[in-house]
């Protein structure tokens, strides 16, 4: 950057500018710097994901969440309400859950409130081991409910 020559025109982040002052672009290259630390980031999984560390991580949070899905399976299904619904859960790398959003929901809230009772009870899960903790800040894992009246799927 000391070696940008003053006079040169240009653009820098959609601006026209004339004569520049190298502190000056030094300042908002920081800045661009500064702002991208800020950005998490992150990786969907799922029952389809292939990578294998990620796969992994995925079926050992799975098998936790069923068990205690068996634990605490909805009333509104022992009472003979099937439905599924496609949730996703936000990890950080220390296993806790971030945010639970419901992407497409049961239509039967007492489903949908009782899968988000469920993540949260097993919550923290894994930290995520170092291949993944080097790669992502955060996973979202996607996974379709399926409340039957005899166990969740």
């Amino acid at each position: 950057i000391n070696n940008i020559v003053i006079g040169l025109r240009c653009t820098l982040i959609g601006i026209r500018i004339g004569h520049l002052d190298p502190s000056f672009i030094q300042s908002q290259l920081s800045n661009i710097v500064e702002k991208r630390k800020g950005d998490k980031r992150t990786k969907v999984i799922s029952s389809k994901t292939k990578e294998r560390d990620y796969q992994s991580y995925y079926q050992v949070w799975k098998n936790k969440v069923e068990k205690i899905g068996a634990l605490n399976y909805p009333a509104a299904a022992r009472n003979g309400i099937s439905e599924s619904l496609v949730m996703t859960v936000i990890l950080n790398d220390q296993g806790e859950v971030l945010d639970i959003k419901i992407n497409k929901s049961s239509g039967v809230p007492q489903l949908d409130d009782a899968a988000k009772k469920i993540v949260n009870l097993g919550s923290p899960y894994s930290p995520f081991p170092p291949s993944i903790k080097e790669q992502v800040d955060t996973l979202q894992i996607r996974r379709i409910w399926r409340f039957t009246n005899n166990l969740m799927e």
